[in-house]
């Protein structure tokens, strides 16, 4: 009997040849030849390449009454001020001296607008007082 006829040894050598095959194309797409792309840096802080996520305190939301209404303190390192009126009537806030907030004077915020105090700007850093004609809600937001 010769190899022809034999049916394993077919077999066997087609086997063989896909193996032979295989390993010549496989080893173009070897793990070893494989270059992964570079990440960005991951760490807190400065320098180049370094990716930085600037994150903001959550603000917080105040009723402001027909009484003038404390909203913050004094903070001379505040960069970065957001008033943002949610109710229905005007807002006005006192941000001059730190004193108590009176109807139709200081700054005017209106009914579903927002204020925003920035470095550009030069923000005011004093104590904030507010009064509305009527309970509303302001969210305040300080960097």
């Amino acid at each position: 009997m010769n190899n022809r006829e034999n049916p394993f040894v077919t077999i066997l050598i087609f086997l063989l040849v896909l193996l032979v095959a295989y390993i010549a194309v496989a080893k173009d797409f070897s793990p070893v030849n494989f270059v992964a792309p570079e990440r960005p840096a991951e760490s807190v802080g400065g320098g180049q390449g370094v990716n930085r996520f600037t994150s903001f305190a959550s603000s917080t939301a105040i009723t402001v009454t027909t009484a003038s209404t404390f909203v913050t303190a004094t903070n001379t390192a505040s960069t970065y001020r957001r008033l943002s009126n949610l109710g229905a009537a005007a807002v006005y806030c006192n941000v001059k001296d730190g004193a108590a907030a009176s109807l139709n004077t200081g700054l005017v915020i209106y009914a579903s607008s927002t204020i925003e105090m920035t470095v550009d700007n030069n923000p005011y850093q004093g104590a904030i007082h507010c009064i509305a004609s009527q309970s509303n809600t302001v969210t305040f937001l300080e960097i």
